[in-house]
C-alpha cells in the first residue's frame, strides 16, 4: 500500500521529454542504473510537498538512506547519481534538500493546465456532489480511515453515482455535448 505522504500529493504526472531522454547527453553521461535512478529522483521530487525538491514537509533534506530505500536502490548508486547529476547541473543538493534544476521551466505544462483541472473538478462536484470522485483520484481503501465507504454504503453510493451520471448525460445532451 502507498504511504500516506505519497498518496496525499497533488501532482499526479510530470512532463518527460522522450527525445532528450534517448538522444540527450544523459544517455552517455550516466550508466543505465544511474539513468534509472535519475528518473526515479524526478518522480520522487514530483511527489514531495515542495514539488521539484526532494525534501520533507518541514523543508529539511531527507537522508540518502531513506531516499535509496524508497527508490529501491543502493545508497552507493544514489550517491553516484547525485554526484554526476550535480556535476552536470541537473540538480543541486543543499541544506533544504535535492533541488531539480529548471523544474519549473520543464514542468510549466502542469501549471498551465491547472485551471482546467480545477474547473473540471468544480464542475464534477456541482454535477455529482461531493460524494462522487472520478476514477483515478485518491480514494481511501476500505478500513483505511473513518471516511472509508463501508460495504453496506457502497450500494447506495453506486446508485447515487449512476443517477448523477444519467443527469450529467442529459445536461450534456441538452447543451449539445457528446458524452463518450
Amino acid at each position: 500500500m502507498e504511504s500516506p505522504e505519497l498518496r496525499s500529493s497533488k501532482r499526479r504526472w510530470f512532463k518527460l521529454y522522450p527525445s532528450e531522454c534517448i538522444n540527450g547527453s544523459i544517455r552517455w553521461q550516466l550508466s543505465p542504473q544511474e539513468r534509472s535512478a535519475w528518473y526515479d529522483l524526478l518522480c520522487f521530487s514530483a511527489l514531495c510537498s515542495n514539488v521539484g525538491v526532494i525534501t520533507d514537509r518541514d523543508g529539511k533534506p531527507m537522508p540518502h538512506t531513506f531516499i535509496a530505500n524508497r527508490l529501491n536502490i543502493s545508497v552507493q548508486l544514489l550517491n553516484s547519481t547525485i554526484k554526476k547529476c550535480a556535476d552536470e547541473g541537473r540538480l543541486v543538493e543543499d541544506e533544504t534538500g535535492i533541488h531539480i534544476v529548471n523544474w519549473e521551466k520543464y514542468q510549466s505544462e502542469y501549471d498551465r493546465q491547472k485551471p482546467y483541472r480545477q474547473a473540471k473538478k468544480k464542475h464534477e462536484r456541482e454535477v455529482f456532489g461531493e460524494v462522487y470522485t472520478p476514477a483515478g483520484d485518491d480514494l481511501p481503501m476500505a478500513g483505511e480511515d473513518e471516511t472509508s465507504v463501508e460495504p453496506e454504503d457502497s450500494a447506495e453510493l453506486n446508485r447515487h453515482i449512476i443517477t448523477s451520471k444519467v443527469k450529467y448525460k442529459k445536461q450534456a445532451d441538452d447543451a449539445g455535448y457528446e458524452v463518450v
